[in-house]
This record gives structure tokens, sequence and C-alpha cells, in this order.
């Protein structure tokens, strides 16, 4: 199993190698518990093992069920046979990670940055007018490198044949808009160049602003309001390049105002 972890961890399928350890039954609770609720950061695990390889016995199984059962950031997995790691992917999907203090507020944040969009379906909805003139604009100009559509009534389709018309565009303004996280997720998955965006007065939340601070690190402008200390987090640790971030009538809070601007003392937080 280990060497399948390896091999997706080489091929990019995994953003971190995890960390093996086999643990005896018996001290599940002391090994396994006691780590799981740490109460200064973030943690899950994933409990796999072979029932083929103890027999018919299926008592020690459930008992490992029964004691996971007790997580929330822990999942199980149990495999006969085949590649672990296939079902270790799709279980990861469902599974919710604990939060158990706001010290770890900020490292969660951090990991939601990272979790960039593999890719962003195509939005459904008919488009406006301006969206179709952005289509046809998007697809006349696809080197383009900036692209300014203010106060237009732009949508998530019109946002989505932009981004993946001109994947070379480094400069958005879509302020006044009615993009939403959709839209602005697309821009992440095929806008990596992006150095400045404009989603003021747009329905974009932290989700959208966590998927474009992962996925575009040479941003250097955002102004986005309607962030909250999670979305400013998730920008201020994955963009080292920023240099402007405007967070006039945000939800972000003046304590995380006052420490963006020390930890960041280039930043200038408008």
């Amino acid at each position: 199993m280990q060497e399948d972890f390896d091999t997706a961890y080489n091929a990019g399928q995994l953003k971190f190698r995890p960390t093996f350890q086999r643990v005896k039954f018996k001290r599940m609770k002391k090994d396994i518990g006691d780590w799981l609720e740490d109460e200064d950061e973030v943690r899950y695990a994933v409990m796999a093992s072979c029932p083929s390889q103890i027999g018919t016995d299926t008592e020690v199984m459930d008992k490992v069920r029964e004691f996971c059962s007790e997580y929330d950031n822990i999942s199980v997995n149990f495999s006969s046979g085949d590649n672990v790691v296939n079902l270790l992917f799709k279980e990861a999907q469902k599974m919710r990670i604990s939060t158990p203090s706001a010290a770890a507020a900020e490292e969660q944040a951090v990991a939601a940055a990272e979790a960039a969009p593999v890719s962003t379906p195509a939005p459904a909805g008919e488009p406006t007018v301006d969206d179709r003139e952005l289509i046809a604009w998007a697809k006349a100009n696809p080197g383009a490198t900036m692209v300014d559509r203010n106060n237009k009534k732009i949508t998530d389709v019109g946002a989505y044949a932009l981004a993946t018309s001109c994947p070379n565009l480094t400069t958005i303004n879509l302020a006044g808009t009615q993009v939403t996280d959709v839209g602005a997720q697309a821009i992440a998955s095929s806008c990596p160049n992006l150095t400045t965006i404009n989603l003021n007065s747009v329905r974009v939340t932290d989700v959208g602003a966590q998927a474009i601070a992962s996925s575009c690190p040479n941003l250097t402008t955002i102004l986005h309001n309607h962030l909250t200390d999670v979305g400013a987090q998730a920008i201020a640790s994955s963009c080292p390049n920023l240099t402007t971030i405007a967070l006039q009538r945000t939800q972000v809070t003046a304590a995380y105002k006052q420490q963006m601007k020390a930890t960041r003392p280039n930043l200038t937080v408008l």
C-alpha cells in the first residue's frame, strides 16, 4: 500500500505523502485516539487493513469499525484485493475533518487553499447578451492577457468560456457582474498566470477566493469585498507575491487585518 501511495504522490495525485504506522489492535485508543484528539492541530487518519490476512474472523474488524465510528476525522478502508489507494481516493472525498480548536483555524485555511480544483465542469444556464459578446471576444483572442467587463451582465457561463479560451490572462476585471464561485473556480483552473483580479460586488465567496489563491501563486492584487478571515488567510498564505488586497466592506475582522499588516509589512491592505 505504501508503494501505491508513493506512486500516486510522485504522479501528483496526492499533495502530501502520508505517514504510515502499524498499530496493534489493543493500542488503538492510545496510539490513534489520543493523536486524533490533539487540540492544537487539524488531523485526520485513514484506517486501512486487509481482512483476507486474518481469515474468516470478522470480530476484529467489527471492533475496529466500532472504534472508528466515534470520530468524524477518521476514515475506514478494508480491502481484500486491488489497489487500496483507489478506495482511499473515493473515501477521502466524503471524509469530514474536525477542527477541534480555534488555534487550528489558520492551518485549516491553508489546507483548504492548497486543495486546488482539478477540473471545473461547464456551468449550466443560458448566456446573457454580454456573455455572448464575451464568448465571441474570447474565442477571437485566445492569447489575450487582460480583460475588463466591469458592471457587465456576465454570468458563470461567460466566465467559464473566458477562462478556458484565454488561459494566458494575467488581469481580469469582473467587478459588478453576476459571477459566482463557479466562475471563480473556472478562472482558477484555467488561468494560472493571473496577477490581478477584481471581484468586487460579485457573488464570489471564500470558496472562490481559496480556489484562486491555491492555483494562482503569482497573484499580486485582489479586490474582493465578500471575504471573511478564512478567505483572506488563504490568499495571504498562498500568494507570496501579493502586494495589494482590498478588504473594504468585507467581513474580515479588524484583528486579522492588523495581523496581516504585521506579518506582511510589504502588503498594502486597503
